[in-house]
């Protein structure tokens, strides 16, 4: 007659073996780890406080108030499109204000500007 359960069980000796030497170097890396950190970590008394150290952080740096440096930029457009002024003097490339340009446009039409290829 075939048997029809399991034969081979495990046997203690081994189980014990395989629990003490799982112990055993559970207590060789326990102790390694310590020797270690006593050897890596200075013992002056009291541990550095990371947190209250004051750091430079490198360029660029976040906008301090990023709402009034929008209004500020938004304000020097304001001036440019609302006054006069040289784009280029050399060429002869003025501003005029927006209000100005489309009242001209309207006006006189509109008019397609040479553009020279750069």
């Amino acid at each position: 007659m075939t048997p029809t359960h399991e034969l081979l069980d495990i046997k203690p000796k081994v189980a014990v073996a395989f629990a003490l030497g799982l112990m055993l170097m559970l207590a060789v890396v326990l102790a390694t780890s310590i020797l270690l950190f006593g050897y890596f970590v200075p013992h002056s008394g009291a541990m550095p406080n990371f947190a209250t150290e004051v750091q430079s952080f490198p360029e660029p740096r976040l906008q301090i108030s990023p709402g009034q440096d929008l209004e500020t930029l938004n304000e020097a457009n304001r001036q440019k499109l609302e006054s006069y002024g040289w784009v280029d003097r050399s060429t002869g490339v003025a501003r005029i204000p927006i209000e100005r340009a489309m009242d001209i446009v309207v006006d006189q039409g509109w008019q397609e500007r040479a553009h020279e290829d750069r």
